[in-house]
């Protein structure tokens, strides 16, 4: 990005963000369309996304959609 991690940080804060709430919000993005599109397993999705533990992925999916990776992936429509 050509910035320094001062600098990044500074225009977060002066967007009313932190780098912690882009991160999370990236990692939620990212891990419904990974768990929903099915083509990468979720022990995959979760190394992917940094989480160094399944469980604490899963236990972060649940809190963010209300159900556990493997219940989102079983109710995703049918190809």
């Amino acid at each position: 990005m050509g910035l320094s991690r001062q600098t990044l940080y500074r225009r977060l804060r002066s967007e009313g963000v932190t780098f912690e709430t882009v991160l999370n919000e990236l990692r939620r993005s990212l891990t419904v369309d990974y768990v929903r599109n099915g083509r990468i397993p979720v022990s995959e999705v979760a190394r992917l996304l940094g989480y160094s533990e399944s469980a604490a992925f899963s236990r972060a999916f649940k809190r963010w959609t209300g159900v556990t990776p493997r219940v989102a992936r079983d109710s995703r429509p049918k190809k």
